[in-house]
């Protein structure tokens, strides 16, 4: 608006500078014809004079109108200077870094950790010396991984990640001891836990013809195959070496392409780069896969390695030598830009001169025509009235141009905030970046902290059972004291009590009891035939039988009674080890139903918290009976829980399914089915049982769920292992099926 302004006011100071030199002129006709060709001539210098002036006025405007391009240039010179410099360094650090990993790969050649942590070989001596481990844990991944294609080897490490540096065990056991003895080498990675069972990718695998990453790749562990299928879809991920046909074949064949989740390029730009291509609900995408710059994890030919790598090495030296070359031609350039700039500034202060010394050559010329030409006011008026009008004229000019010269450096200005925008929106998508990191970081430590919650509700149980088993030994012992007081009060009514030697058992008392049996009948005999020695033929005689008879008979009666004593001594032997087999099996099965009811009762409370209820579950295995007690507001400081009648639908709904979800993962049923369990539910409690249970499903191995609800459901994100199927809506009014014979 200004500019306009000014460029109106310009237009009519023009006009009146017209205006007035068509007066002047007319004036000095009449002056001419009243002084003679003299004073036309001098007028004709004057006016000579005054157009030299105006044409010097105008050239040096047009220079100065140049200014402003040339320092434009010379800004952009400058700023892809700076631009170039960069590119320079970072191909320059590319070349140092490829350097040196070829150094490493020469120098590590045939030490296949060298690409670790320097204290893996600690912790896998560690690991093979822990006899505690029910299971020897399998790791680190890359190390039962070899690459086939040596070509693929940067964007197949680039997109495994630290997967290839984990471990895998298959029970949480060996999990928290492999996690103690990471921590004590300290050589911390990732641990997983699998099932050793292959899984079975034959329908899930594209087309033959198409190159995978499962196969590029040999694996010689179940357990590996098995992560690798599940966090990377090794199986479903495609690699096509050129760009072009990748996107052909992932965005052109009417619809994402059967069984392929990703599909992998290189990247002909950047050697060892990749493009990632996939489809989502939001459209196609692609992101770019960098560099692997770290020694390779993954097992392959080291000489392939080295010769790729040596190429790499070749090809980013020639880029960095072309960048270097470009950055040289972008110094000359701005050189060429300074020097531009310094011509036109003296050029300016030349032309600036001439056109004040033509200036001053006219107004001389009209001052010695004013002194020789007769005084006259109209002239002298019209001539003031010029001046006013050039000066004013010189005045809007000035303004007019600097207005340009402002709007010039507002457009610079512009194009500096704009530069300044950008580089904060870099710093915002940094910034995003390290949010989504943090945000990692707060994932793994909220399921760090909700392991550690399942631990404490875990010990917080066992420390339950203890008190509950004392408490069942505690009775059992003074039941026992009862039976010993009883038995000693009847022993007490046959005979005092007998005091008993430290040491001696039921079984050596009865030894010494017989054998002081036996030496007292072998006494009392001996005292018989001493006194009466007569009578012995008449007593044998009354016996039935002669001596010898009756020493066989009675050797006859002294075997059949060892051999009726050795089998009661083995028949109570029997009677023992049955009896010890009984209780070990009884102890084992009251340890089984514990810890049923434990991991019940554990799951039971871990489920409340996900709705921030508080509860418990108790269980009388003497009555047969469950008691379940339930308090939906956890910031109530009341030991005391709520009866199941007193909750609402929606609250008795949430805490049924806990219930059945704690019940479930004590069973080992392998199809779970639940009909209508959310009809009572409101919408917080319906989508929180649903992530509940979709999340208990996910970890229940080898386990299926069948959730029929008259719900829509639409609020269940779809994947591969949750499938809906809607039934349609039945005919009212319908009597017969449309059925056939």
């Amino acid at each position: 608006t200004q500019q306009r302004t000014i460029q109106q006011a310009l237009r009519v100071a023009r006009t009146t500078v017209e205006k007035t030199n068509r007066d002047i002129a007319e004036e000095h006709q009449r002056l001419q014809a009243a002084n003679g060709g003299d004073h036309i001539q001098r007028l004709g210098e004057i006016e000579r004079a005054k157009e030299e002036a105006e044409e010097l006025k105008r050239r040096f405007e047009a220079h100065g109108q140049e200014l402003g391009r040339l320092d434009q240039d010379r800004q952009n010179a400058e700023q892809k200077l700076r631009d170039g410099r960069p590119i320079v360094d970072d191909r320059r650090d590319a070349v140092r870094k490829c350097e040196s990993l070829l150094d490493s790969l020469s120098r590590d050649r045939g030490q296949h950790l060298a690409a670790y942590n320097r204290n893996m070989p600690n912790l896998l001596r560690a690991v093979n010396a822990e006899t505690r481990l029910r299971e020897k844990p399998v790791g680190p991944i890359g190390q039962h991984v070899r690459l086939l294609e040596p070509e693929w080897s940067s964007i197949i490490e680039t997109t495994f990640g630290n997967t290839l540096e984990s471990f895998v065990v298959t029970n949480r056991q060996d999990q928290h001891l492999l996690r103690e003895l990471m921590g004590r080498t300290q050589c911390v990675y990732q641990i997983l836990i699998g099932d050793r069972q292959p899984i079975d990718t034959s329908r899930s695998e594209p087309d033959e013809n198409l190159a995978t990453i499962m196969r590029v790749i040999e694996i010689d562990n179940d357990l590996v195959r098995n992560q690798l299928i599940i966090n990377q879809a090794i199986e479903q991920t495609v690699l096509i070496p050129d760009r072009n046909d990748a996107f052909r074949f992932m965005y052109e064949s009417g619809g994402r392409p059967r069984n392929v989740k990703v599909t992998i390029c290189h990247n002909a730009n950047k050697r060892g780069a990749g493009i990632r291509l996939t489809i989502g609900r939001g459209g196609d995408a692609s992101s770019p896969v960098t560099p692997w710059e770290r020694p390779p994890r993954i097992k392959t030919d080291i000489e392939s390695q080295i010769r790729i790598q040596r190429d790499t090495l070749q090809q980013l030296k020639r880029d960095l030598n072309d960048a270097e070359n470009n950055f040289r031609q972008l110094q000359a350039d701005l050189e060429k830009c300074k020097q531009a700039l310094e011509r036109h500034k003296r050029q300016e202060r030349d032309l600036r001169l001439q056109s004040q010394r033509a200036d001053e050559r006219a107004e001389r010329l009209r001052d010695e025509l004013e002194v020789d030409t007769p005084k006259d006011g109209t002239l002298d008026t019209l001539q003031a009235l010029l001046r006013d009008a050039e000066e004013e004229n010189e005045q809007h000019s000035h303004s007019y141009q600097d207005a340009v010269v402002a709007k010039d450096r507002l457009g610079q200005l512009g194009k500096q905030l704009k530069d300044e925008v950008d580089t904060a929106q870099t710093a915002i998508e940094g910034t995003v970046a390290r949010i989504s990191k943090a945000e990692a970081k707060v994932q793994t430590a909220a399921q760090k902290r909700q392991d550690a919650l399942y631990e404490k509700n875990n010990a917080y149980a066992r420390i339950e059972d203890a008190k509950s088993d004392k408490v069942r030994v505690e009775n059992a012992r003074q039941r026992q004291a009862d039976k010993v007081a009883s038995f000693e009060v009847d022993a007490g009514r046959i005979s005092p009590r007998v005091a008993v030697d430290p040491g001696e058992t039921p079984t050596t008392l009865d030894a010494k009891l017989t054998k002081l049996q036996k030496d007292l009948e072998r006494y009392q005999q001996e005292r018989v035939s001493f006194f009466f020695p007569a009578c012995i033929t008449l007593t044998l005689g009354r016996l039935g039988g002669t001596r010898e008879e009756l020493n066989e008979a009675c050797v006859e009666a002294e075997i059949k009674y060892k051999t009726a004593k050795k089998q009661l001594d083995d028949l109570h032997s029997l009677s023992q080890s049955l009896k010890f087999t009984l209780l070990d099996r009884k102890s084992r099965w009251l340890k089984f139903r514990r810890f049923i009811s434990s991991r019940a009762r554990i799951m039971f409370v871990y489920l409340l918290s996900e709705r921030e209820f508080r509860g418990k579950l108790v269980a009388n295995h003497e009555h047969q009976e469950l008691d379940v007690s339930i308090e939906p507001d956890i910031s109530r400081n009341s030991d005391k829980s709520r009866q199941t009648k007193t909750l609402s639908g929606g609250e008795k709904s949430f805490s049924t399914i806990c219930l059945l979800l704690s019940l479930w993962d004590a069973m080992g049923s392998p199809i779970r089915c639940l009909d209508e369990f959310d009809v009572f539910m409101d919408n917080v409690n319906r989508d929180v049982s649903m992530k509940m249970m979709i999340g208990a499903a996910r970890r229940s191995v080898s386990r299926q769920f069948i959730l029929i609800t008259p719900q829509a459901m639409g609020n269940v994100q779809l994947q591969e292992d949750v499938n809906i199927i809607k039934m349609t809506d039945p005919e009212r009014g319908q009597t017969t099926l449309p059925f056939s014979r």
